[in-house]
């Protein structure tokens, strides 16, 4: 897209979001332009009017009105700066507020595959703070159209001094150094006082914009819970800053009237000057003074072009990020002709293959697999087996090679509402979530609609063996956990664990899905909460990948995993009498464990 484009996009949604912003800058910047010219014309009118006063033939009153006039233009020009500035900020706020919170909800609805592509994440370190770019192209075409203003209408147009002028502009220009200090300082504490909330908004907006969070916000549903979350910190933020702004540009404005007072002075001790007639003044000082706006004109003009062209690359990329595809079951029209279900009773994959962006060699192929509501299957091999990749496909977040290698109750899973499907399934991943919230979001994210109900959230807690480490902490289920935020409780890798089996368990699904849900815990405590789990899903289908074939053993059935396909199914007994990997594995297990008995 062109620079043209992009230019109309930004003061369309600049229009839409902060429309005032848009027409009080328009009609600032028009004003800013003609100053120059007013100024220029005021200038050289007064000093004629000086000349002939000082020839008998001038009147003073047409003199002090001139020069009352040129000090209204300084002071309006003061008072528009310091509007325009406000104006700016409250712009930013609001046009963030909408603009990033509109690209992170892209981010969700993006399809996951998309974050398997390294240069994605380029992307989107560049387009999050786009509003920012917006923003400043606004900015660049009226300080552009200004500066054609001023240039144009000075070009049409254009066809001092004394120690005591010194004195006076250093005693009244200290003033304008303190004040600026004092806000140099101020900032500095208050971003100081606001990097905790700033920190905490940056989290949250990476837990919806990272591949590792992702997969589990787009499965629990909670991404609208994160949005209003970050949106919270965003908006502390921004009112505190803007609050301390209004209270610099009142400091300022009070300097820039000591500064327009330091003028009238010096311009009255030039008036004493010219009285005594020890200056000459005439045209030639308004001429000079219109070359140097021109000279500052063209230099505007040149560097906001530069930055104008600059900002709409971040503008095309941005625009095209918005543009990406999303689920099927994100889009509206397409999502509509969905069937939602209510309940799944079994899943299969019909010759299923799946190969990753960028790769020529499926991570998994030819699979075929089916699992009932109630049934208890374990899944093993070697790590690179293909183990995590046919979970993703499993749940959904993969779209195999081929359509309708996947059914969900006989149905293809294409015609089905994802979300639906998502909605009756637990899934633990290994590399499974540590929020750094709350013991009842960690736990509460499992169903983030009955996060409230507290009796369910201890019966989680109970079953995931968590909870005697809970009620250790003082604020219980209110406690902060982490370390990234103060007053935060640290757990061990096998808590933080066993609080991920507690949101699974709180999620009350169809079908439970875990990915080595045990590997931070020691042997004789995976069995205990593997039994457990069977346990207290009855009714409920589980699939567990695990290393440890003492686990394994438990389940109904066994699959074993190599180089992107099954090679071998069956029960504990069955497989060792194959004698093929599934035995090899867990011989090499059991020498393992003898070795470090003997030692």
């Amino acid at each position: 897209m062109s620079t043209v484009n992009h230019c109309l996009y930004a003061i369309s949604y600049t229009w839409k979001r902060s429309r005032s912003y848009l027409l009080l800058t328009l009609l600032i910047q028009v004003i800013v332009g003609f100053m120059p010219l007013a100024s220029v014309w005021i200038i050289q009118t007064l000093i004629n009017e000086i000349i002939l006063f000082m020839t008998s033939s001038g009147d003073i009153q047409k003199v002090l009105w001139l020069f009352g006039l040129q000090m209204v233009i300084v002071v309006l020009g003061y008072g528009l700066q310091f509007i325009l500035q406000l104006s700016q900020q409250k712009a930013t706020n609001l046009i963030g507020l909408h603009l990033k919170g509109e690209l992170l909800q892209k981010a969700i609805r993006l399809p996951f595959i998309t974050f398997e592509h390294p240069s994605f994440y380029n992307e989107s370190q560049r387009v999050m703070n786009s509003h920012q770019h917006v923003l400043s192209m606004v900015r660049s075409i009226f300080t552009i159209m200004s500066a054609l203003i001023t240039v144009v209408s000075l070009l049409i147009y254009m066809i001092g001094i004394h120690w005591g002028l010194a004195v006076i502009l250093i005693v009244f220009t200290l003033p304008i150094l303190w004040i600026e200090l004092f806000f140099g300082g101020a900032r500095y504490q208050l971003n100081r006082m606001l990097t905790a909330n700033d920190r905490r908004e940056m989290y949250v907006s990476d837990l919806v914009a990272q591949r590792d969070s992702l997969k589990e916000i787009r499965l629990y549903g909670i991404g609208n819970y994160l949005l209003q979350k970050w949106k919270d910190h965003y908006v502390k933020s921004a009112d505190e800053k803007y609050k301390l702004l209004k209270r610099q540009v009142r400091w300022e404005m009070a300097g820039g009237l000591l500064m327009t007072f330091a003028y009238v002075c010096c311009g009255l001790f030039i008036v004493f000057l010219i009285f005594q007639k020890k200056l000459a003044a005439g045209t030639f000082v308004a001429v000079l003074q219109a070359v140097q706006n021109i000279q500052s004109g063209f230099q505007d003009l040149t560097r906001e072009c530069s930055s104008l062209y600059e900002t709409s690359l971040y503008v095309d990329e941005m625009r095209a990020f918005q543009k990406r595809e999303e689920e099927i079951h994100e889009q509206t029209e397409e999502g509509a002709s969905l069937r939602k279900i209510e309940c799944i009773q079994s899943i299969t994959l019909e010759n299923l293959s799946f190969t990753y962006p960028n790769m020529k060699t499926p991570a998994i192929e030819h699979i075929h697999f089916h699992i009932n509501k109630g049934e208890r299957i374990a899944l093993v091999g070697d790590n690179g087996s293909g183990k995590t990749t046919l979970i993703k496909c499993l749940t959904g977040l993969y779209d195999p090679d081929q359509s309708n290698m996947q059914k969900v109750n006989g149905e293809s899973i294409s015609t089905i509402h994802k979300k639906s499907y998502h909605a009756r399934m637990a899934v633990l991943f290994q590399d499974f979530m540590k929020y750094e919230f709350t013991v009842k979001e960690n736990i509460g994210f499992g169903r983030i609609d009955h996060m409230d109900e507290g009796e369910r959230m201890i019966s989680a807690a109970r079953q995931a063996g968590i909870e005697k480490r809970i009620h250790q902490m003082e604020e219980m289920y209110d406690a902060q956990l982490g370390r990234f935020f103060e007053e935060g409780h640290e757990l061990s890798g096998g808590q933080w664990q066993k609080l991920a089996m507690a949101r699974t368990f709180f999620r009350e699904s169809d079908f439970i899905i875990l990915d080595e849900p045990t590997s931070a815990l020691d042997p004789l405590s995976e069995i205990s909460l593997i039994r457990k789990l069977f346990d207290h899903t009855q009714d409920q289908g589980v699939l567990f990948i695990t290393h440890r074939m003492g686990a394994a053993r438990l389940a109904d059935r066994i699959i074993v995993m190599k180089d992107g396909a099954f090679v071998e199914e069956g029960n504990h007994d069955e497989l060792m009498v194959l004698n093929g990997e599934y035995k090899r594995l867990y011989e090499a297990q059991s020498q393992l464990f003898q070795q470090k008995e003997m030692a």
